[in-house]
């Protein structure tokens, strides 16, 4: 009898531990996300700063040149570019931007690991997507940056 319940206690304390790890599992998992989450907001921080800063000097411009300056702000923060999907791709690629229709000249580089820049598209205003074959690029990692009035 006295085995019987020693066991039980045993069995008890198991499951109790299984229930705590799984508690610390979840706790490691939140504080994993609620760093992320700061990460997000210092960039945001850092931006918003940037923002301040540019709209500061814009103030301190003419007139005429206020009117410049701030159009290449608003460009600069409509146009985006989007993750290639699929990623990592076999046969090809897809890559989806987005332009304001006020730019005049933007492109699309993409280069290796290297930095080094090994094709370059010319893209035009609008929602749109560039295509990459296998055959364009040899196996490897390689970034792309959207380069908008030579910005």
């Amino acid at each position: 009898m006295l085995i019987a319940s020693i066991q039980e206690q045993q069995k008890t304390i198991r499951g109790q531990q299984k229930i705590m790890q799984e508690q610390q599992n979840t706790i490691q998992d939140q504080q994993k996300a609620m760093q992320e989450q700061q990460r997000a907001i210092s960039n945001i921080k850092a931006d918003n700063e940037d923002l301040r800063l540019n709209l500061n000097n814009i103030k301190q411009m003419p007139s005429s040149q206020q009117q410049t300056s701030l159009a290449k702000t608003i460009v600069l923060s409509t146009a985006h570019l989007e993750q290639n999907v699929p990623n990592p791709f076999n046969q090809s690629t897809s890559i989806k931007y987005s332009l304001p229709q006020n730019v005049s000249n933007a492109l699309i580089k993409i280069a290796n690991a290297n930095g080094q820049v090994l094709k370059t598209f010319a893209v035009t205003s609008g929602e749109r997507q560039i295509s990459l074959q296998r055959a364009q690029l040899t196996a490897g990692t390689y970034h792309y940056s959207l380069i908008v009035d030579q910005n």
